[in-house]
């Protein structure tokens, strides 16, 4: 497992808010780093999938559900999936106002944002996770390695230089199906795949010259 330098901001927030947002692609390390840091707390914490439909079914009433957990600490992972939610957090928060009490992972959509800073002012804390680090990986790997494989992490670890590319290649496609969708009406689909692969030819020309 590699060490994100991300989970040392993560723990000073949860001690400084009720809520913590964790946001960024998918595959980026989010869910892991999350865990990685309640292993470290030694805090026994729920893990919810909104994605997950017996996690789903957990939350049909949620309000009831958090009061009941009031003292654990609750990771909602793909909580752009229900944004309903939010209200019922600010109202849970606002009975018992503690620090720690969330952990949310989900896509920085902008309807998610919207709604999340709306209803959880002064309550919620942002945190943007980004792919790998050089400096996360440059105990055990070169530059060059990041530079190809990118940073994702499982594609990034994937020792096979084909299955690599082909990991790839599977994700681009997943975030213009399934991703893009999700975030909104904010580009069209064909436009922004152009710009993937222009954006990919000028950064393989900068990596000749080095």
């Amino acid at each position: 497992m590699l060490s994100r330098k991300i989970e040392n901001k993560i723990a000073q927030y949860l001690k400084a808010f009720p809520v913590v947002a964790i946001i960024g692609p998918r595959q980026v390390g989010k869910t892991t780093a999350a865990k990685s840091i309640l292993n470290a707390l030694s805090e026994e914490a729920i893990y919810l999938d909104l994605e997950s439909p017996e996690d789903v079914q957990k939350l049909i009433d949620a309000e009831n559900y958090f009061k009941e957990r009031e003292n654990r600490l609750i990771i909602i992972d793909e909580i752009q999936r229900n944004i309903a939610l939010f209200p019922i957090l600010r109202s849970v928060i606002d009975r018992n106002r503690k620090n720690g009490r969330f952990i949310l992972l989900g896509s920085s959509s902008p309807e998610l944002l919207l709604n999340s800073s709306e209803t959880l002012a002064g309550r919620i804390a942002y945190l943007e996770m980004h792919p790998l680090l050089f400096s996360e990986v440059k105990s055990n790997f070169s530059f060059k390695d990041l530079w190809i494989k990118g940073g994702f992490p499982n594609i990034f670890l994937q020792e096979d230089a084909a299955m690599s590319f082909e990991m790839r290649i599977q994700f681009i496609q997943t975030y213009l199906e399934r991703e893009l969708p999700i975030i909104g009406p904010i580009c069209v689909v064909y436009c922004f795949e152009k710009f993937i692969k222009d954006d990919c030819a000028y950064a393989g020309a900068i990596g000749q010259l080095y």
